[in-house]
């Protein structure tokens, strides 16, 4: 996904492998421009 090219690789590392629970951490501003 583009979304996750926008985060730092470190980051990824951190958070959950489960994108709805990743994209619920994003702001609404991030997932708007996702689309």
């Amino acid at each position: 996904m583009e979304l996750l090219e926008l985060l730092p690789m470190e980051l990824l590392e951190l958070l959950p492998v489960e994108l709805p629970e990743l994209l619920e951490l994003l702001p609404v501003e991030l997932l708007e421009l996702a689309r």
